[in-house]
């Protein structure tokens, strides 16, 4: 695997270089990911200070198993975001509060297994909402990332949201709102 030291203390400095792999589909996305890491596992290494990837689809398309989310997690992945399809695979349910990396959207109701935000090393903070358009019926994410707001001190953090979601608007109304 490329598991490297990617995964130890994060140095406090004023910058963070994040690598960000969007929905990582199937086995062809599991190898393509794989593939690229170990091939440029030393210029990752120098140049990137955290990865993260979407893993949704990681699993034959949709969802995400046990067995697939060990393969990742062996790449030297930091934090697992996800969406929509993060049920599909009904063994989630079995390791989804277990996993230190994945993330499930924050906006779904309370009770759902998992949760929707991590804070890796004492400073990034990586929260994972849902868009509403043409999805399944979730708390609003713009009422979602105020109340979060309100909960967790951002100021001291460093704030990666993977907004999850199928309409370019939305994103982009989120994107100029969670900026404001």
């Amino acid at each position: 695997g490329s598991k490297s030291n990617r995964n130890s203390e994060i140095e406090m400095s004023s910058e963070l270089n994040v690598l960000f792999f969007g929905d990582i589909v199937g086995r062809p996305g599991r190898e393509a990911l794989k593939t690229v890491l170990d091939e440029n596992a030393s210029y990752f290494d120098k140049k990137y200070d955290f990865v993260i990837a979407n893993v949704e689809n990681a699993s034959h398309g949709f969802g995400l198993t046990q067995k697939n989310h060990d393969e990742l997690l062996s790449y030297g992945i930091n934090c697992m975001t996800s969406g929509n399809h993060i049920w599909d695979k009904k063994d989630i349910y079995q390791y989804i509060d277990s996993s230190n990396i994945l993330i499930r959207p924050y906006n779904y109701h309370k009770s759902a297994r998992g949760v929707g935000y991590r804070i890796f090393n004492d400073r990034i903070l990586v929260i994972n909402l849902l868009g509403k358009t043409f999805m399944q019926p979730v708390v609003c994410p713009f009422q979602s990332i105020e109340d979060l707001s309100c909960e967790l001190n951002f100021e001291d953090k460093i704030v990666i949201v993977d907004y999850h979601a199928e309409a370019t608007a939305e994103k982009i109304s989120f994107a100029k709102y969670a900026a404001s």
